[in-house]
């Protein structure tokens, strides 16, 4: 219970007093059907500007998942807005897929390599037997040609079958030799194949040790992390308005999937924007001062770096009535102590003031027909009238075709009287 002070109670018994006669104005008003009204004020306009930005950093990366195969489960991730130093750990991933697949290769390396032993044993041991087979073969060659020379003595049968004999131990040295040849390519075509096989099988050693070591993401310079939204913690249905969760422990992550981003706190800008009627009265090394939300320093001074040249339209779901607006940087001398990414803050644009100018509400002028046009009280009646408009303001603006202290309407008095109309005349500068 609210419990109201000797010192407090003049101003709660104002407050009331003022609170009623707002009431009883607005019943009264309500009841005789009279629009609100304002008067036409000579005087001093301020032409300055407020808005509300945001510090950006200018130096941002996205950190993405590893791109291997599979998918991937996060098991460790930063927390958002957590500083780290280059180098350090920001994520980790579960890594029992690729030691899995680390321990099969393994074993194929040691497969191909024990496959490569006993290849080159048996060549060797081939090599061995040719060898004698060889030697065996030039032997009897030998023998038979050393026959053949006595064949003067013998008879012409037994001479030739020495012969025979040689043609046939030649045919059978030129058949071994033939032999050894076509094994040695086998052999070496074998060897071939194990070799490539066992290649192989190193480079899928080599790869799932690399994807183990990427289940460890690190950050690749100093910053402050931003966790990302996890786009596919809704199945693929997405509607308008829906709001995504933060990758967390124990998400299932597909590869090469940006999980967060790391901004570089040293290097910020400020951001803002403005409505598309008011980007003219932006420039370049115009003066600014921001006030930084939820802090008690003093306002501190910017100037303004550039203004977009063309205007966000905004996304698919942005109605095309809203009103466009222009991206507005600023600069603020040096590095502000206690001020990250993400800081929001107020921003006054010091404009030049309009002097000794009539001016009126915004909500005050319409757009008829593309023309200008406020509703002056005459003889207990608003009357449509023309006027120029000279400047506009945030909140007022300078007109000319009408006298000071001329009585003109809020709203648009004729809209009750035209029915079937959705409503009354927008304000002037106002996107149909």
């Amino acid at each position: 219970m609210t419990v109201v002070t000797r010192h407090e109670a003049p101003l709660v018994a104002v407050a009331v007093t003022a609170l009623l006669t707002c009431t009883l104005g607005c019943t009264g008003a309500a009841r005789t059907g009279e629009p609100p009204t304002t008067t036409v004020q000579r005087g001093t306009v301020s032409a300055d500007i407020h808005t509300a930005g945001e510090f950006m950093a200018t130096r941002t990366q996205m950190v993405t998942a590893p791109a291997v195969g599979g998918t991937l489960r996060l098991i460790q991730i930063i927390a958002t807005g957590t500083r780290v130093a280059a180098g350090d750990v920001v994520m980790r991933f579960d890594p029992s897929e690729q030691q899995f697949t680390l321990e099969v290769s393994e074993s194929e390396v040691e497969e191909a390599d024990l496959e490569l032993q006993k290849l080159d044993a048996d060549r060797q041991v081939q090599a061995a037997q040719d060898e004698v087979n060889l030697l065996t073969a030039r032997f009897d060659v030998r023998t038979a040609e050393l026959d053949v020379t006595t064949n003067e003595l013998l008879s012409q049968v037994l001479a030739r079958k020495n012969e025979l004999t040689l043609e046939e131990a030649r045919r059978k040295l030129a058949q071994i030799e033939e032999d050894v040849r076509s094994r040695a390519k086998t052999s070496q075509a074998a060897l071939t194949v194990a070799a490539e096989k066992r290649q192989k099988a190193v480079f899928a050693r080599d790869r799932s040790r690399q994807a183990i070591a990427q289940m460890e993401v690190r950050a690749p310079f100093a910053g402050i992390v931003a966790v990302r939204s996890n786009q596919d913690a809704g199945g693929g249905f997405f509607y308008p308005g829906m709001t995504l969760p933060d990758f967390r422990e124990g998400d299932v992550v597909f590869p090469g999937r940006p999980v967060l981003t790391l901004l570089e706190p040293g290097a910020i800008q400020l951001r803002a924007r403005v409505p598309e009627a008011l980007s003219t009265s932006v420039t370049s090394g115009q003066q600014a001062h921001v006030q930084l939300d939820g802090s008690t320093r003093a306002p501190l001074p910017a100037t303004v770096r550039s203004v977009s040249g063309m205007a966000d339209r905004g996304g698919i779901f942005r109605p095309p009535t809203a009103q466009r607006e222009f991206d507005v940087s600023f600069a603020l001398p040096g590095t502000i102590d206690g001020v990250e990414p993400g800081r929001t803050a107020r921003i006054r644009l010091e404009g030049t003031p309009l002097r000794n100018v009539l001016s009126l509400p915004r909500q005050a002028v319409f757009d008829r027909d593309g023309t200008p046009t406020v509703f002056t009280a005459q003889n207990g009646r608003f009357t449509p009238t023309a006027v120029k408009i000279v400047a506009r303001t945030q909140a007022r603006v300078v007109i000319d075709g009408v006298r000071e202290g001329t009585q003109v309407a809020l709203t648009d008095p004729t809209a009750a009287q035209r029915p079937g109309t959705p409503g009354a005349a927008p304000p002037a500068g106002t996107r149909r």
